[in-house]
């Protein structure tokens, strides 16, 4: 059942290490381009379960046991306001974009920023990130 996710809530996009600009220490716009088959980025709501995944760590934990993906070393996992990354499209461009719930039966977190494909999306997007996760963080664990 797709619902809107709400302003104040936000997403995470897991991305793997080719999408980061060591030398500038940012993401790059690689991160949030759609592929030939997809409608949306796909992304996962982190507070979908407030009451079950109360904190930060719990609800990255969740999600990164949920995704059917290799985790590694280099990964990242980056954090959206929904709210945020709307107004900003919204305001710089005059476009649109919507943020929803799609649980799917292996992930009930999983969710879509359904866009079409447009590179300054993409830049804008990149610039909405509020946090970025690692393994570092002790927040997800990577393979090494």
């Amino acid at each position: 059942m797709k619902k809107n996710i709400p302003d104040n809530d936000n997403v995470l996009r897991h991305i793997k290490g080719s999408w980061l600009d060591a030398e500038k220490n940012t993401v790059t716009s690689e991160a949030f381009m759609l592929r030939e088959h997809e409608q949306g980025i796909s992304v996962n709501w982190l507070e979908h379960d407030i009451i079950k995944y109360p904190n930060t760590k719990s609800q990255i934990n969740f999600i990164r046991g949920s995704i059917n993906l290799e985790l590694k070393k280099s990964h990242r996992f980056l954090k959206l306001n929904v709210g945020k990354t709307k107004n900003i499209i919204k305001e710089k461009i005059k476009k649109t974009i919507i943020i929803e719930h799609q649980p799917n039966k292996h992930d009930n977190s999983h969710s879509c920023i359904a866009i079409e494909k447009n590179k300054i999306i993409n830049k804008l997007i990149a610039l909405c990130i509020v946090e970025e996760f690692g393994k570092k963080d002790n927040l997800i664990d990577a393979a090494s």
